[in-house]
């Protein structure tokens, strides 16, 4: 079974969330208050979890086999706590259309963003100790888990950046960090290119590409407006051409960030990798490698890799030198 978790951007208590939930389209159940003591792993050490939370089933019309559950409440590890305020889907990999029209629906009227359902490996990811090769699913040593482990939580950096940073679009620092994660998700993506269905995976290159191309205009007009004030200071020129310049890519780098924002909510971004997330769970695998070993294709995929980084330094001196 498949598993997705979105969770709300800020505090709203489960009746807030009632009354925000198209009730055509869902139907909330009995709130229940609950206590549990667990135990994880967490950096090498087991540690207790205390949690106390309201649980809520919603059902969904005419999805009846698709289970759906609100979670609000907090989550006690040592030194830190963890404040939830999560939708649980769970759901077969022939259930996917219909997730893909129940989260369309919430994001509708719910602020929300993808994060790692279980909370030890969400602590994990907050805190720095998280580690893919930690997850279940990798140890299954199937494609499935492997390519899974190794996107799923790219994918929740990416929507949690993409949130700091349309709620501080001015913030530079942010713009780095963005472009950064959405990068690296693009090559690890391609990295995994041969195992999907050609046109589905071209098309989510594109469409990361497309991303990436439109925060990269932002960092272009930056990188101008830093290259004019280094010529203003080392021409000690207070007048004319230098400051002239900056005026001009000061206006051209507000117009084009009122531009981007008026286009760009943090929905539409957590719908698109919602999308994404979904589409890694219905492997759409070419036919060689459905039951191909994940580990035997990293070993193989590395090896052509290197292969040809090797010629491109014998072809290019340039390249052999750095």
């Amino acid at each position: 079974m498949n598993t997705l978790c979105l969770q709300l951007t800020k505090p709203m208590s489960p009746a807030e969330i009632d009354k925000k939930l198209n009730k055509n389209f869902f139907l909330p159940q009995k709130v229940q208050l609950r206590q549990e003591k667990l135990k994880a792993q967490l950096t090498g050490e087991k540690v207790k979890i205390k949690r106390q939370y309201t649980s809520q089933e919603i059902k969904v019309k005419n999805c009846p086999d698709i289970i759906m559950r609100l979670e609000v409440g907090l989550a006690v590890f040592p030194e830190k706590v963890l404040e939830q305020r999560d939708i649980y889907l769970y759901y077969e990999k022939a259930q996917i259309p219909q997730v893909e029209k129940i989260t369309a629906e919430l994001l509708k009227t719910l602020p929300l963003l993808l994060v790692e359902p279980q909370l030890n490996f969400r602590f994990g990811l907050e805190n720095g100790s998280f580690s893919p090769l930690n997850m279940p699913c990798y140890k299954t040593g199937t494609m499935t888990g492997g390519i899974w482990a190794h996107m799923a939580w790219q994918v929740y950096f990416l929507n949690g950046i993409w949130l700091k940073y349309l709620a501080n679009p001015k913030d530079k620092v942010l713009l780095r960090q963005l472009r950064i994660k959405l990068r690296r998700l693009r090559s690890c993506l391609s990295f995994f290119r041969p195992v999907f269905k050609l046109n589905a995976c071209t098309k989510w290159q594109k469409k990361l590409r497309d991303q990436g191309l439109a925060l990269g205009v932002l960092r272009e007009l930056d990188v101008m407006l830093i290259t004019i004030v280094r010529l203003d200071e080392a021409t000690k020129n207070n007048e004319g051409g230098p400051k002239h310049l900056q005026e001009i890519f000061v206006k051209k780098r507000d117009n084009q960030l009122a531009k981007f924002i008026k286009n760009t909510n943090i929905s539409q971004q957590t719908a698109v990798l919602t999308e994404f997330m979904l589409w890694l769970q219905s492997e759409q695998f070419q036919p060689e490698y459905v039951h191909k070993s994940f580990h035997k294709f990293i070993i193989h995929r590395f090896k052509i890799w290197s292969k040809k980084i090797l010629n491109m330094m014998e072809g290019s001196p340039d390249f052999s030198d750095m």
